[in-house]
């Protein structure tokens, strides 16, 4: 199977990306949080970055989630590690393998 390679001229490509690492992360997830990196959501979605602007641009996606309260950022590491629990109103919808749900919320950010 062929990897989606990301530009980011490709804004919808990237939050499909983005919507679908957060499922491909939560769906298994027996606890009641998990912690990730903006390049292991992108590894869990089954993309390659095709230029580091991309990741800027996947790590701004997610800090507006941040912002918006759908996520939360660890900062006490070398590298920010997110976080999205159980609390989450996006939690049920990636459990649930609700992609176009999760979507329309990344874009009703104002992104």
């Amino acid at each position: 199977m062929t990897r989606t390679v990301l530009t980011y001229s490709r804004f919808d490509l990237i939050v499909k990306a983005v919507a679908k690492g957060l499922i491909m992360a939560v769906a298994p997830a027996r606890g009641t949080c998990i912690s990730f990196i903006p390049r292991k959501l992108l590894e869990l979605a089954d993309v390659d970055v095709g230029a580091p602007v991309v990741l800027t641009v996947v790590k701004h996606v997610i800090d507006r989630l941040v912002e918006s309260g759908f996520l939360e950022a660890d900062m006490t590491r070398s590298k920010v590690r997110y976080r999205i629990c159980r609390t989450s109103p996006l939690w049920d919808l990636c459990k649930e393998g609700r992609v176009e749900e999760i979507e329309r919320i990344i874009m009703d950010l104002g992104l």
